[in-house]
């Protein structure tokens, strides 16, 4: 399912590779496929056309999650807490089980739910 989308994002890509809206949708539907090489030759480019928010903190934190770039989306995970992401749906979700034993990310989201 995530490998059919990205081919059809990767088309759309092609036709307007500047929409940072198009760039994030296929970084992270290549991250939910496994395919973290294509997800993370794009996150540069995501962190510099995306504005700094929560919710663009919060989805690139998804991409390194997904992609075991541990430090990196604690960093961004980090950033979208402190633009208002809430702790306690962040904790909660999936994207992010590969963090729940970092003390780091235990701390960011304490006292959550």
């Amino acid at each position: 399912r995530y490998r059919l989308s990205c081919d059809l994002l990767e088309e759309r890509y092609a036709d307007d590779p500047d929409d940072p809206v198009l760039i994030s949708e296929l970084a992270f539907t290549s991250a939910k496929a496994g395919d973290c090489a294509r997800a993370l030759r794009l996150t540069p480019e995501l962190e510099q056309v995306l504005p700094d928010t929560g919710p663009n903190a919060h989805q690139l934190a998804y991409v390194y999650a997904l992609c075991r770039q541990g430090d990196a989306a604690v960093e961004a995970l980090t950033r979208a807490i402190a633009h208002g992401e809430p702790p306690e749906l962040i904790r909660q979700e999936d994207e992010f089980l590969s963090l729940h034993d970092r003390p780091d990310f235990q701390a960011l989201v304490a006292g959550a739910g």
